[in-house]
């Protein structure tokens, strides 16, 4: 018989988060059962994970950030994603929030950094994840050059840049999970329940988690303005001198196989050329 697993053995044989484990049961590379409150894993598909194929189908390897975007395909490899979640997960714990590298239709490239109880229990059910992205998404729809502070799906409060290489936009950057100002009870108490409702998440662990988000002040804020400017100043710097390095490396390589290419013809031609010499 083919053994359910819970979550957290998932994560330990994956050896991956939450948040990735909710995104492989979203798009169908694990079958999960809902008991109670709780998902539980085929055996049989994790470790078909392990091997490299799910249901019978190989995923998709992601090694560096698709932008969707119809770039040249040079450029679409400026930004892995290994530095990007490193400076990511750097910023996230210099500000004390948490941090994620979407791309511009809200999708996260990147795992989520340093986030909060309260959010990684929205995060942890698809549908709380698909409200996250949906946020998200509405960000990146915003004139690019607007800074400012929104609220997401769950009363949240997040900053983001639009992060440019060679002069177009790439990536959005976001920084947030926190609060401006703390709700007061009734207020607090009917956001948890609508999310409780809509997302299946215990209203009591909510209420706890709750708890944990940090709040503000003016200074605060005004130094995560900075943070994120500098973190998508950072994460400029690096798409455009690695662009400008793949280009260079591409016209090495370009030139190269014309060299090859002449030398080729020339040994081919130089016989004929004896042949026919009087």
């Amino acid at each position: 018989m083919d053994e359910l697993l819970t979550t957290r053995q998932v994560q330990s044989i994956l050896q991956v988060d939450r948040t990735t484990i909710y995104r492989m049961l979203k798009d169908g590379r694990l079958r999960g059962v809902k008991v109670g409150q709780q998902w539980r894993f085929h055996d049989t598909d994790v470790r078909a994970l392990l091997s490299g194929e799910t249901n019978g189908v190989r995923p998709k390897q992601f090694r560096s950030v698709d932008t969707h975007l119809h770039t040249p395909e040079i450029e679409q490899h400026a930004l892995p994603v290994e530095h990007i979640q490193s400076l990511q997960d750097v910023f996230a714990n210099l500000g004390n929030v948490g941090a994620v590298t979407t791309n511009l239709s809200g999708v996260p490239c990147t795992r989520i950094s340093n986030a909060c109880a309260f959010c990684q229990l929205v995060l942890e059910t698809p549908t709380g994840l698909d409200a996250c992205i949906e946020s998200w998404r509405a960000l990146a729809h915003l004139p690019r050059k607007q800074t400012r502070f929104y609220q997401c799906h769950a009363g949240l409060r997040y900053a983001r840049a639009i992060l440019e290489v060679d002069d177009y936009p790439r990536l959005m950057f976001v920084l947030g999970q926190f609060l401006l100002r703390e709700a007061s009870v009734t207020e607090r108490a009917a956001r948890i329940d609508l999310l409780s409702e809509e997302h299946n998440i215990d209203a009591a662990r909510l209420h706890e988690a709750a708890d944990q988000i940090p709040i503000f002040d003016s200074i605060q804020a005004e130094h995560l303005q900075y943070l994120l400017m500098e973190a998508v100043r950072t994460l400029e710097q690096i798409g455009e001198e690695r662009a400008d390095l793949l280009r260079r490396l591409h016209n090495i390589a370009r030139m190269s196989a014309l060299i090859t290419l002449d030398v080729s013809l020339r040994s081919e031609s130089e016989p004929i050329s004896a042949e026919v010499r009087p």
